[in-house]
């Protein structure tokens, strides 16, 4: 049986391409040498450099993990560029435990760097929300406005998120200033003690405690003026990680028309930014 540590390891890179699918991006392929097994998860060093492997695939299919003795490709993610891997030598180390996003239950690594462009609006149901970016940084999430004023940065754990049909209702309880929940208020209802951070009921008019109700992005949300700043800045996904979304139901599959793909597309990034929420630590009910 292989040792589950990929230090045994080592890839001489044959050759390096770019795919601008969230989950992929620049993908290194060679053959796996040694003993050992390598993760989703696990880290690639090249030089003084270590990427984490966010895909792994073999003719085609995507694993979790691979052992020694294999031609493969790795996913290091669309942040990454794909320039002076080729014809190196690249090593591996194993997922480290704090300071990085948990791997998702069915085995998946989330990016723990990433961003991705969000509606949100202080009110649920915004026809017109404003643009923001969702950025996540080893276990803190950062919100942006369109204007790039920062509106929280918080270790994940922080959070309290609640889906809402395909919006996500997020309370950051460091703004909890001690408020806590009116009495006989809903709290209780959707699972939370009296006292937490709850989806925005029962807290005093006025008080920091309201929550940012978030969507996730519209391809064609990229193209508009009001998001050249996030993309600058932050670049942005607006497209979701398909591996990170829940499996899709029945009728999810039959959604072919325009109308219904777009809400199709709505419910993905809503079950891919819970994914992304929980695996930094959010306090999370719903799907």
């Amino acid at each position: 049986m292989e040792s589950p540590d990929p230090q045994g390891l080592s890839m001489t890179v044959k050759d390096v391409f770019f795919v601008n699918t969230p989950g992929r991006g620049t993908v290194l392929t060679g053959h796996l040498d040694g003993c050992g097994v390598l993760r989703v998860g696990d880290g690639l060093a090249c030089g003084d450099q270590v990427f984490e492997i966010l895909g792994i695939e073999k003719f085609r299919h995507v694993l979790r993990q691979i052992e020694g003795g294999h031609d493969v490709g790795l996913a290091l993610g669309t942040r990454v560029p794909a320039t002076g891997f080729a014809g190196r030598a690249v090593t591996f180390l194993p997922r480290p435990g704090p300071g990085v996003p948990a791997l998702t239950p069915q085995g998946w690594a989330v990016p723990s760097h990433t961003a991705v462009m969000v509606g949100w609006s202080s009110q649920r149901g915004v026809v017109r929300p404003r643009f923001g970016a969702l950025v996540f940084d080893g276990l803190t999430v950062a919100l942006h406005d369109e204007d790039d004023s920062e509106l929280f940065s918080v270790h994940g754990s922080r959070l309290v998120v609640r889906a809402v049909g395909t919006t996500l209702s997020v309370v950051n309880r460091e703004e909890d200033v001690a408020v806590g929940c009116l009495p006989g208020s809903a709290s209780s209802a959707v699972g939370f003690p009296p006292g937490s951070a709850s989806s925005a009921v029962g807290f005093l008019p006025g008080s920091a405690s309201m929550a940012r109700y978030i969507v996730g992005p519209d391809p064609r949300w990229a193209g508009s003026p009001r998001a050249a700043t996030l993309l600058a800045k932050h670049g942005v996904e607006v497209y979701p990680d398909l591996r990170l979304a829940a499996v899709p139901r029945w009728w999810q599959r039959i959604m072919i028309m325009p109308a219904s793909r777009a809400l199709n597309r709505k419910i993905i990034w809503r079950d891919v930014l819970l994914a992304m929420l929980r695996t930094r630590g959010a306090v999370t009910s719903g799907r």
